[in-house]
């Protein structure tokens, strides 16, 4: 599950909730709609298709918001496969309906054929994942040159009067392609937000502040601070 990092989301309550439940909940970067984009996208296309629907039928949202996400889960993209072949590797299960009457459990074969088709969606959609990786080293997809233990300033989203628009700079401990975890700023930071400190700037923070690696975990940077004395 992924959501932005709103005072609901973000509460001990509903972390632990979804903790107990076994979810992964994923938090994008702060102050970056992009990253939220594909989700409000999808709500639009609902409310649009519940719309039409409302006015067609008559029919409250609660009796008509399946047939949206049917729709929804079934319409093709750029790919030419829908969510549901992307997830399920096979067509919906449309049929008409049997009344008083189950549908017979599937077959071994029926379900080795459904299997070999999730495998083969999935090695296609994974080429283009790969691709895209392999664009971003080779510099053909834009990314970042911040690495763990640069130095880096991040914005200032809500500054008062008179107060810096950088605040920082802070150390680097992790990085991805598009977003980098910084020293004393809880989420993730995307890369439009931070510029890096120049060589003079990193050397102050470096007399400042000594980083030395965990002699255990690898993704761990053990900082101590130097006092003037």
């Amino acid at each position: 599950m992924g959501s932005d990092n709103g005072p609901a989301f973000v509460s001990q309550i509903v972390q632990g909730l979804a903790r107990a439940l076994g979810t992964k909940w994923k938090l994008h970067c702060e102050y970056n709609l992009q990253s939220s984009g594909q989700v409000e996208r999808m709500n639009r296309t609902l409310k649009e298709t519940l719309t039409k629907l409302a006015i067609e039928t008559g029919g409250d949202w609660v009796t008509l918001l399946p047939f949206a996400l049917f729709q929804a889960r079934n319409t093709p993209y750029k790919l030419n496969l829908t969510p549901f072949e992307i997830l399920y590797g096979r067509p919906p299960p449309l049929c008409t309906i049997f009344e008083g009457k189950c549908l017979p459990p599937p077959s071994l074969g029926q379900f080795q054929q459904t299997l070999m088709a999730l495998s083969k969606v999935h090695n296609h959609v994974w080429k283009l994942i790969q691709e895209i990786h392999e664009g971003q080293s080779k510099g053909a997809i834009p990314s970042h040159n911040i690495g763990p233990g640069d130095w880096v300033w991040v914005k200032r989203h809500q500054s008062k009067v008179l107060e810096p628009r950088w605040k920082g700079p802070y150390v680097v401990l992790l990085t991805t392609p598009t977003a980098v975890k910084v020293d004393g700023i809880g989420p993730w930071v995307h890369c439009n937000h931070v510029r890096q400190a120049t060589p003079e700037e990193q050397e102050k923070a470096r007399a400042e502040w000594k980083a030395s690696p965990h002699p255990s975990n690898p993704l761990k940077l053990k900082l101590v601070r130097w006092e003037a004395s």
